[in-house]
C-alpha cells in the first residue's frame, strides 16, 4: 500500500505541476507565433464548490506581459497587474490592482550597465515606500548579497549567496535584522 504523504505528493503533482507545464508558453514561442492574447479557464473545487476563473494576458510583440486580468466566472473583474519594460526587455515596473483598479502594490526594478537588477523598491497603496532591496553581485555576475530595507530604511534581513570554482550555488543563507540565521539551503555537487 502506498503511503498517505506520498499519494498526496502525487495529486498535487499531477493536479498542479503537470497542467503549468503543459499549457505554460515560453517568450521565444509567444513572439513567434505573433500571440498577442491568451485567455486560460481554471477550474477548482474548494470547499465542495467549483470555482472558475478566467485569466486574460496580454503581450507586447517581443512577447512580454503587458497586463493580465483576473476575472470570475460571470466576467467579473477580480484583480489586474500591468507591467512595462526597458529597451532591453527587462522588467522595470509591476503595478498590483484590484478588481475596482486600485492600487495594491507597485514594484520598480533598476538595473546596473550590465543588466543585472541591482535595486527594486516596493511601494504600498497609497505609493509609499514599503521596503527596497539592495542587490550585490560579484565580477563573476553571480548573487552575492541581498538586502531587504523597511520604509524606514532600517535593515529588514539580508541574504548571503557562496558559490563554488564552478559558480554553482552552495549555499543560500537568510538572516533577520537581529542577525539570526532564519534560513539555509546547502548544495553539494559531484563533480
Amino acid at each position: 500500500m502506498i503511503p498517505k504523504a506520498i499519494r498526496l505528493l502525487s495529486f498535487l503533482a499531477i493536479a498542479f505541476l503537470l497542467p503549468r507545464m503543459l499549457f505554460a508558453q515560453g517568450q521565444n514561442q509567444i513572439v513567434s507565433r505573433h500571440i498577442k492574447t491568451v485567455v486560460t479557464k481554471t477550474s477548482e473545487l474548494k470547499k465542495g464548490e467549483m470555482i472558475i476563473r478566467y485569466n486574460v494576458t496580454t503581450y507586447n510583440r517581443k512577447g512580454n506581459v503587458l497586463e493580465s486580468k483576473t476575472l470570475d466566472k460571470d466576467s467579473v473583474l477580480i484583480e489586474w497587474e500591468s507591467f512595462k519594460y526597458n529597451k532591453q526587455r527587462k522588467e522595470i515596473e509591476h503595478i498590483e490592482y484590484t478588481g475596482s483598479n486600485v492600487v495594491k502594490s507597485k514594484t520598480e526594478t533598476e538595473y546596473d550597465k550590465f543588466g543585472k537588477a541591482v535595486n527594486l523598491v516596493e511601494y504600498d497603496s497609497s505609493g509609499k515606500v514599503k521596503e527596497r532591496t539592495v542587490i550585490t553581485y560579484d565580477k563573476w555576475d553571480n548573487r552575492v548579497l541581498e538586502e531587504i530595507f523597511g520604509s524606514d530604511g532600517a535593515l529588514l534581513k539580508k541574504t548571503e549567496f557562496r558559490y563554488d570554482k564552478m559558480g554553482m550555488l552552495l549555499i543560500r543563507r537568510t538572516y533577520n535584522a537581529a542577525g539570526t540565521i532564519i534560513y539555509e539551503k546547502i548544495n553539494t555537487y559531484t563533480y
